[in-house]
């Protein structure tokens, strides 16, 4: 006796239950298609490494430049070149310069790079049709146009790369080319040609910084000259008694000896006034004696006065400190003008002095030829090619076929809408699933014992299709323990779809294990049972024992198996007014109290409203959706109008399931695993699967 396995049918989740991501369902999609998905992995491989090894290999090699921020000088000259080189800025723009037509023009002249195999004779490459046809790009020497030096410096310019190292003052300078020499020649080139261009601006700007400075030490010394002179004549026009009570007379030793010397004479000849007279010799003597010291007072304050229109500058403004001699509101200064006169000419000296220093360092500058870049690490030729890495490339392709595929896979999954499982019966339906018969002509599956799958449980009672066949059996049987269901109605949404197959294998199955069943043939429009049990066509059947043309006898066939057969009989014009009358009622009444299970055949939902007539009668209806075939949308509308009716519908049976594919892609399944292990048949193309 085949042993029973309850059908638990899950109760639906709760409106706004948390959804959860089934990681068991997207592992059967990539099962399912995992061919498709390595095709498309392994083609991608292949394709990728053929145009990868296709491909001519590019060199790339670095040199490594400093820019000194605060490069080494030789003297101060900040004030000539009016750039502050202490800031990021100033970074910033010698990578743009690095970057600059410039110094790429400068590298396409001095190596030649419109004549090299690397950019073609026109800087760059022949047009195809050049190629195709031959064409000749001319003479190696002749002058680029305008559009092939611009294709020329756009190529260069591609083939650079810039990388400034983060927080320190060194450049990258990285070149590709086909040639590991030229790589390594152009980068260097680059290096090089930016050192020049910014020792080449630093010469230019020294040059016109010592042009404009030589012409204004001219006019600078031209004016001190003229502040000279006016200070002398205005010296000279003035008597020396207004130069008396200057510091600079008042403060010399000279000029106090004299003074002592002549306050001295006075004293005397004060003294002698009183006991000569003014002819007494010795009178005289004194007076001559006064005079010679009023003379030399005389001719030191001249000497002094000439001095102050000589002024020398290395006593006063280099130092920074103030001369008393130029402080206005000292009262023993005696005259403005004096006073503005000397500070024009120590204004001019200074100046003069000051400009006269710094052309001095700027020629001393321009003479050194010192620069603020030089090269750490000169670029040598690489000896491994940079591009293309061959097997990131080959990685990246695989990966992203993977990635395509599975998305495709998920897309065509997602567009499925037809019911492949028995989760998907659940999912989509929202009922269990009886069971499933398996595709008897799909690969492996087939079995030289049947002939007839509609009558595979006799033919072959060890074979898949009919273990398949007792578990829907069994379901049917489990759905109603307390009150069997002694009527079974099978139907489905549309033709083709197994229903009379069902029908026909669950009445056999039932028949073995019941004392007396009835398989009625009620699909009016298109029967196929009697045809199925090699009836006449011409038998009577339902249609005749409804109108009574025929008696039940004569109606109702026996088969060796135990199974009573009830044919459709003759097709009557309106079916549906047949089976909805009272008399067919009666009818399956009284056949219903003498066989304790009728199966009835009848024909699909979708089509006919037959089946919603009988299933007010059934005590259970079975519905038949064919694998890989039922849009889930069909047999929703099926279903729809069943339930509208009232139908009692107990399951879904999937019809022509191909076993070995779905175990390929669902392990989940067990039903290969299970038929091998229990013996019932064998599929040649599949693996046995453990499943726990």
């Amino acid at each position: 006796m085949t042993p029973v396995i309850p059908m638990i049918e899950t109760p639906p989740e709760a409106p706004g239950a948390m959804e959860h991501i089934d990681l068991h369902q997207y592992w059967r999609t990539v099962k399912k298609h995992q061919r498709p998905i390595l095709g498309i992995v392994l083609l991608a491989a292949l394709f990728s490494t053929l145009i990868v090894f296709a491909l001519t290999p590019v060199y790339r090699s670095t040199v490594t430049l400093l820019i000194e921020v605060s490069p080494a000088k030789v003297v101060s000259i900040e004030e000539v070149y009016g750039a502050n080189l202490a800031n990021r800025e100033y970074l910033e723009s010698q990578y743009e310069i690095l970057k600059s037509r410039t110094i790429a023009e400068k590298v396409i002249d001095r190596w030649k790079l419109a004549q090299s195999p690397e950019f073609g004779l026109r800087g760059g490459k022949q047009p195809w049709y050049q190629r195709w046809f031959g064409a000749d790009p001319g003479p190696p020497d002749r002058p680029l146009t305008a559009e092939e030096r611009e294709n020329l410096f756009k190529a260069v310019k591609d083939r650079l790369a810039i990388e400034p190292v983060r927080r320190t003052q060194l450049i990258k300078i990285s070149f590709d080319a086909h040639d590991p020499q030229l790589a390594a020649d152009i980068a260097n080139a680059v290096a090089q040609a930016y050192i020049e261009s910014n020792l080449e601006a630093r010469v230019q700007m020294t040059q016109k910084a010592s042009a404009w400075l030589a012409e204004r030490l001219e006019e600078l010394q031209t004016k001190q000259v003229e502040g000279e002179k006016a200070l002398k004549e205005y010296v000279a026009k003035q008597p020396l008694s207004a130069f008396e009570s200057l510091p600079e007379v008042l403060n010399q030793p000279t000029i106090q000896r004299l003074k002592e010397a002549e306050s001295e004479a006075m004293r005397k000849i004060s003294e002698l006034s009183k006991q000569y007279g003014p002819a007494h010799p010795k009178m005289l003597s004194v007076k001559d004696e006064l005079a010679t010291v009023r003379n030399s007072i005389a001719r030191e304050i001249r000497t002094i006065t000439n001095s102050l229109a000589e002024y020398d500058t290395d006593r006063t403004g280099r130092t920074g400190q103030k001369d008393a001699r130029l402080d206005a509101a000292n009262p023993l200064q005696k005259t403005a003008r004096l006073h503005a006169l000397q500070r024009e000419v120590i204004a001019n000296r200074q100046l003069y002095n000051l400009f006269l220093d710094r052309i001095k360092e700027t020629r001393l500058l321009g003479d050194t030829h010192t620069t603020n870049a030089r090269v750490v690490d000169p670029a040598l030729p690489a000896i491994k090619p940079a591009k293309p890495r061959k097997a990131l490339v080959i990685g990246l392709a695989v990966l992203l076929a993977l990635f395509a595929a599975l998305l495709l896979a998920f897309l065509l999954e997602y567009l499925e809408n037809t019911l492949k499982t028995a989760s998907d019966v659940e999912a989509k339906l929202g009922l269990p699933t009886l069971g499933i018969l398996p595709d008897l002509a799909a690969k492996g599956a087939n079995n030289p014992k049947i002939t007839a799958p509609e009558k595979a449980f006799l033919q072959d009672n060890s074979s898949t299709f009919a273990e398949a066949v007792r578990t829907i059996r069994t379901g049917v049987m489990l759905s109603a323990l307390d009150e069997p269901h002694k009527i079974v109605l099978v139907t489905s949404s549309v033709q083709g779809e197994g229903k009379t197959t069902v029908s026909m294998n669950l009445a056999l199955a039932l028949a073995h294990l019941e004392p007396k069943a009835l398989l009625i043939d009620a699909d009016m429009r298109k029967p196929n049972v009697g045809r199925n049990f090699d009836l006449a066509p011409e038998a009577p059947g339902l249609s005749n024992l409804v109108a009574g043309t025929a008696t039940e006898r004569e109606c109702i066939h026996k088969t060796k198996d135990g199974l009573d057969i009830l044919p459709s009989g003759i097709i009557p014009p309106n079916p549906l007014e047949l089976l909805s009358s009272r008399r067919f009622a009666e009818l399956l009444h009284q056949l219903s109290g003498r066989y304790s299970r009728i199966v009835i055949d009848s024909a699909p939902v979708n089509e006919v409203s037959d089946a919603l007539i009988l299933a007010t009668l059934a005590s259970a209806v079975v519905f038949v959706a064919k694998a890989d075939a039922t849009p889930h949308q069909v047999a929703h509308v099926a279903l729809k109008r069943l339930r509208a009716a009232k139908a009692p519908v107990i399951g879904v049976v999937l019809s022509m399931v191909d076993i070995a594919r779905l175990a390929r892609w669902d392990a989940y399944s067990g039903y290969s695993s299970y038929y091998s292990h229990y013996g019932y048949g064998r599929l040649e193309d599949v693996k046995t699967r453990a499943v726990g």
